[in-house]
């Protein structure tokens, strides 16, 4: 068994595991995501990587993201929003930091 969390919270263990064995991409920051991504994996000598590579470049972002109605910031919705999901915007702000320390 894994001793990373055996004195740890639930919040410290994911942000330990996350920082310990994943490598974080960002789908806002695809290109640089892709760019650390065939580094790390050695894919950037292989010529299929750079089809791949402007394929996932092309790629739109979801077409239902625009078809909801969005909350405005500062809203009570968006304080129910934040409070119930306060855990995980609390690991995204950690991946997006370990996202710019693994691309350094």
């Amino acid at each position: 068994a894994c001793d990373l969390c055996s004195s740890l919270t639930r919040m410290e263990c994911t942000s330990a595991i996350l920082s310990t064995y994943t490598l974080v991409g960002l789908t806002d920051q695809m290109g640089k995501t892709l760019d650390h991504f065939g580094e790390y994996l050695g894919w950037n000598s292989l010529s299929r990587w750079d089809t791949c590579r402007s394929k996932f470049g092309k790629m739109k972002k979801n077409s239902a993201s625009g078809s909801y109605q969005k909350v405005k910031p500062n809203s009570p919705e968006w304080h129910h929003l934040e409070e119930k999901n306060k855990l995980d915007l609390q690991l995204f702000h950690h991946a997006v930091a370990l996202f710019e320390s693994q691309n350094t």
